[in-house]
């Protein structure tokens, strides 16, 4: 179901979800740049927070999710590690977990560009775009 997006309903709508979630991460990525959409902290700067990232979080969630249950439906883990693309999938969802790991630990505002994760979290999902474009958006081999 979840490598083979015509092979039933269930799959289809999962797979519409999917590019769903996609295309609103996408949206929420391109508003994260207009200034106007951040957060300023109290000297007048801007944070590097961006007023939609629960949109974000709960896309990597549901991204997050789908990577999981593609890895537990696969019936080989090896051939699954060695798939480009769900490598780059992983890639794509992890910089969000380290930001929120980080977050947790960091005892104020210390870094030097706050955004820096974040950026690096935003390249990853450019991988979104690439899957839609090859088919079902998984490599097989």
């Amino acid at each position: 179901m979840m490598e083979k997006p015509f092979s039933s309903i269930a799959a289809k709508l999962m797979a519409v979800a999917s590019s769903v979630f996609v295309l609103i991460s996408l949206v929420a990525m391109t508003l994260n740049t207009v200034e106007e959409m951040q957060y300023e902290t109290p000297s007048g700067h801007l944070s590097g927070r961006f007023y939609g990232e629960h949109v974000e979080t709960f896309c990597i969630a549901f991204f997050t999710l789908e990577y999981v249950l593609r890895l537990l439906s696969t019936p080989s883990i090896r051939s699954f590690g060695r798939s480009v693309l769900n490598c780059v999938d992983l890639i794509a969802i992890l910089p969000h977990y380290l930001q929120l790991l980080l977050e947790f630990f960091d005892e104020g505002d210390t870094h030097v560009h706050p955004g820096d994760i974040e950026a690096m979290s935003r390249v990853g999902k450019v991988k979104a775009a690439h899957s839609l474009t090859d088919g079902d958006g998984r490599d097989m081999t």
